[in-house]
């Protein structure tokens, strides 16, 4: 026969038993989800940063969709297909800071390897542009560019265009050799 005491350390058992029971499963969907977010691919993250590890223009291209300020962990030579073009609303940053890094702009005639219109943002650092078919940077509307501590030479056309009211601000780089 069951007393009172009996029948709560029966009801207690059964609780703590579904507590351990919860806990377990618990312990387990954690562990799961940890181990799922880790095999995952970190888009944001490796992106983040704008890091180039190959210097190519697919592994460029990447960096700049991920936004931010785009560097380099590779030295070489990226060849564009196109212009690179930085509109309204978009501030893009391209540092060569620590490696030896040059962008060969794209050969078609009205093409310049950089283009900033309506009232984008580009900045060029620590880095060369050579080869563009027209010019190394196009500056229309009012954008505004700033290019430092870089070379641009053997565009087409122009080095730098700068055009309407866009604002240019150059210090410490080179560039000649252009059109």
């Amino acid at each position: 026969m069951d007393t009172m005491a009996d029948t709560t350390l029966k009801e207690n058992g059964h609780r703590a038993t579904f507590r351990g029971w919860l806990l377990g499963l618990t312990l387990l969907a954690v562990g799961l989800f940890a181990l799922l977010a880790e095999s995952l691919p970190q888009a944001h993250e490796a992106h983040a940063a704008g890091v180039v590890s190959t210097c190519n223009e697919a592994s460029l291209l990447t960096a700049i969709a991920g936004g931010g300020t785009v560097t380099f962990s590779c030295s070489g030579t990226i060849v564009l297909t196109s212009p690179i073009v930085v509109t309204t609303g978009t501030t893009l940053v391209i540092d060569g800071v620590g490696q030896s890094v040059t962008i060969d702009g794209p050969d078609g005639a009205d093409d310049d390897a950089f283009n900033v219109t309506g009232s984008g943002v580009l900045e060029l650092r620590r880095l060369s542009v050579v080869g563009s078919g027209d010019g190394g940077v196009e500056a229309d509307d009012t954008s505004k560019v700033t290019i430092d501590q870089v070379v641009i030479t053997d565009s087409g056309d122009d080095g730098v265009d700068i055009e309407d009211d866009s604002v240019v601000t150059i210090t410490g780089s080179t560039i000649s050799g252009n059109g």
